[in-house]
C-alpha cells in the first residue's frame, strides 16, 4: 500500500473512533481485546486528547499491548507469506512435484493431454489412489470430442 492509502485509512479510522464514547474507547485498551494495534493506539490518543489522564503504569501497559499486538501481527503475516510460497520447502523428504505453471503452459500450448498427464503424475506421487484417473479421463474425453 502506498503512503496515501495508509494516510487515508488512518484518517477514516480516526474519524470513526472519534465518534465513539469514552467508555467505548476504554474497551480498546483492555487486555485481550481483538482490535488492531493501530486502533488501540488511536483510541489511546483520542482519550488523551479528550482529557483522560493515564498513570505511568497504564501508559506502559497500553504501550506493551500495542507492541505485543504488532509483534504477533507481523509473525502471522510472515507465516501467511510463507504459506503462499509455492513449492519451496526445507524438508528433504518432500515429494518433488511438477510446478503448476508448467502444467498450465503445457496444457495451454500442447493441449489438455500433456497437462493432464503431468497433473496425474503429481497425484500419483502424492499417493492419491482414485484421483489420478480423473484428469486423465477428462483429457481423453476432450481429445475424443476434438477428434470427432
Amino acid at each position: 500500500m502506498g503512503i496515501f492509502a495508509h494516510f487515508f485509512i488512518g484518517m477514516v479510522q480516526r474519524k470513526v473512533l472519534g465518534k465513539r464514547t469514552d467508555s467505548e474507547l476504554e474497551c480498546y485498551l483492555k487486555e485481550g481485546n481483538r482490535f488492531t494495534p493501530e486502533a488501540v493506539k488511536m483510541a489511546f490518543e483520542i482519550l488523551e486528547r479528550r482529557g483522560r489522564i493515564f498513570s505511568e503504569e497504564e501508559k506502559k501497559s497500553v504501550q506493551r499491548m500495542i507492541r505485543e499486538k504488532t509483534e504477533s501481527e507481523s509473525v502471522s503475516l510472515d507465516a501467511e507469506k510463507e504459506v503462499w510460497k509455492d513449492y519451496i520447502t526445507d524438508d528433504p523428504d518432500a515429494v518433488p512435484l511438477y510446478p503448476r505453471e508448467l502444467i498450465m503452459i503445457l496444457g495451454f500450448f500442447l493441449g489438455t493431454v500433456p497437462g493432464a498427464v503431468l497433473l496425474g503424475m503429481n497425484l500419483i506421487r502424492l499417493k492419491n489412489t482414485f484421483r489420478p484417473f480423473l484428469p486423465s479421463s477428462w483429457a481423453l474425453l476432450l481429445l475424443s470430442c476434438r477428434i470427432l
